[in-house]
């Protein structure tokens, strides 16, 4: 019988990855806000996320500032990147939608709200 390191190092990557995306789905299911928090965004004190997903928070979930105070209700999406300036890219090889999203204080998001790149909420 031979050893085969490489057999084991795939074996263990793949359960580690494996592990890796049950606890994130675990994480987005009854951790809203620390999930949110894990994968950048920055979310205020006393927060509420209800039905989140893995797309809530959009490419670049770094870009999105939640402040405190906040709710944020099922199918809410953060759109920080605006891929469909694509079919630009011929005549404006350089152009390109990437910008932060500010949630002020005492906000509540509903059911669906899209919240597109570059967009500021005020408190309250």
């Amino acid at each position: 019988m031979t050893h085969n390191p490489d057999a084991r190092t795939k074996r263990n990557g793949w359960i580690a990855r494996t592990l890796g995306f049950a606890y994130d789905a675990w994480r987005v299911r009854f951790d809203r806000v620390g999930f949110a928090r894990s994968v950048g965004a920055l979310i205020g004190e006393e927060c509420r996320i209800l039905g989140m997903t893995h797309e809530t928070f959009g490419s670049e979930p770094f870009l999105v500032d939640v402040g405190r105070h906040v709710t944020i209700c099922a199918g809410v999406r953060f759109i920080t990147h605006d891929g469909g300036v694509w079919i630009f890219r011929d005549a404006e090889p350089n152009l390109d939608v990437i910008a932060p999203i500010r949630v002020g204080n005492n906000v509540f998001l509903g059911l669906g709200a899209i919240i597109m790149p570059g967009v500021t909420i005020g408190n309250n």
